[in-house]
């Protein structure tokens, strides 16, 4: 069966292409990859989580425990009696753990109970944005491995022991046989194409600290640095 030229990668959540009710591919109405920075950086994060069921698992552990972490770190903020707590020294002095946690201490301390509620608003913001970028890289991987199973054929078992210099062989050899395209500047696709594009943002970073764009140094007063230098100096001088 002769290849299409026309097909292109087929994922919705890069503006990628659909596939016809019978199935088969369409070109009518599709677009290129619009953000090819970001398909091959979500390819290189699924690789390296292992596939979709480790990063549902991960993710969700990690959102739970920035949960448990914010609610009790305000409860020991805003209802612990510390003042009463460090009085216990013995079982005669000690009484029970609610006479030392009690919502009592929002009245008693207004102060305290705004600066807590402040904390847990905050944090709680922060939760909650995490909360939507993890359904998000969730929504993505997910197309991703439809990516993986269905155009190149590696299952999530069979990514465990795969190298990643593997996968970009697969990409490179789909874009090559003209069946499946991912839509680029260029007609080949190579492993440095993808590498580049994964780390744009690191090489970018790189480049403005190697050209001094970015001044990376601490700010030191002039007497200070004289004296550095002096002793700098007297240190690399000679004996005698």
């Amino acid at each position: 069966m002769e290849a299409n030229p026309h097909h292109y990668v087929e994922m919705a959540e890069f503006g990628l292409l659909q596939e016809s009710d019978g199935g088969e591919s369409s070109t009518s109405g599709w677009g290129a990859v619009s953000n090819l920075d970001q398909f091959f950086s979500t390819m290189y994060s699924y690789y390296y989580s292992k596939g979709l069921p480790t990063m549902c698992v991960t993710g969700i552990t990690n959102l739970l425990t920035l949960g448990f972490t914010i609610v009790l770190s305000t409860c020991l903020f805003a209802l612990v009696d510390y003042a009463a707590l460090l009085e216990c020294r013995d079982e005669s002095s000690c009484h029970a753990l609610g006479d030392y946690v009690t919502r009592e201490m929002l009245s008693r301390y207004p102060v305290r109970g705004a600066l807590a509620m402040c904390y847990f608003a905050l944090f709680f913001a922060y939760w909650a944005w995490s909360a939507v970028s993890l359904a998000l890289s969730l929504r993505d991987a997910a197309e991703m491995h439809r990516f993986f199973v269905e155009r190149l054929g590696v299952s999530t078992r069979e990514l465990q022991t795969m190298t990643w210099h593997e996968v970009v062989e697969r990409v490179v050899r789909l874009q090559e046989s003209g069946e499946y395209k991912i839509a680029i500047h260029r007609r080949a696709l190579s492993a440095h194409d993808i590498a580049c594009r994964v780390m744009r943002k690191e090489n970018y970073l790189i480049a403005f600290i190697n050209q001094g764009i970015l001044a990376l140094h601490v700010p030191v007063p002039r007497a200070l640095a004289r004296a550095l230098r002096a002793g700098r100096a007297g240190r690399a001088a000679p004996d005698g």
